[in-house]
């Protein structure tokens, strides 16, 4: 508790770096302290490193499927989409885990987003890749999704 503390001071004063050594040193002394994951993805974006904020990310939702917590790794990423609407790994983990769910309207939902990111970032081969795995889900405005298919490709 008192190792929580000292980071929460660290972000406080807006030292983050000393921050994340102080998360990361909870981290070592126990795998699966959520919070001090969750403190060290939000450390790795306002460092502007997501990278190692989805790496970080990658391992918490790791913890939660040995711990078979299907409910939270779908409430932190959606947690997370909200807070950084444009990340499209985030998307990507969301609508993986929609899928597995069979949440399909979910799913569409996030790739939808995931692909017009990618079309805005110019990423129309990945585009063309999410647009599939929604025509795949067969939602009911799939002939819109192939339609949409057709022009990308053509």
């Amino acid at each position: 508790h008192i190792l929580h503390r000292m980071g929460d001071i660290d972000v406080s004063r807006l030292d983050l770096r000393q921050a994340m050594r102080t998360y990361e040193q909870i981290r070592k002394l126990d795998a699966d302290d959520d919070r001090a994951r969750l403190s060290l993805v939000d450390l790795n974006y306002r460092l502007n490193d997501p990278i190692s904020a989805i790496r970080e990310l990658d391992g918490l939702l790791r913890v939660y499927a040995r711990q078979h917590r299907a409910d939270r790794i779908i409430q932190v990423l959606e947690e997370q989409v909200t807070r950084y609407p444009k990340d499209m790994a985030l998307r990507s983990r969301l609508a993986a885990v929609y899928r597995q769910t069979n949440n399909v309207s979910r799913a569409v939902e996030q790739l939808d987003a995931l692909a017009e990111l990618q079309l805005d970032s110019g990423l129309h081969n990945d585009a063309q890749v999410t647009i599939r795995q929604i025509v795949a889900l067969n939602p009911p405005q799939v002939d819109d999704y192939k339609r949409l298919l057709r022009q990308l490709s053509g």
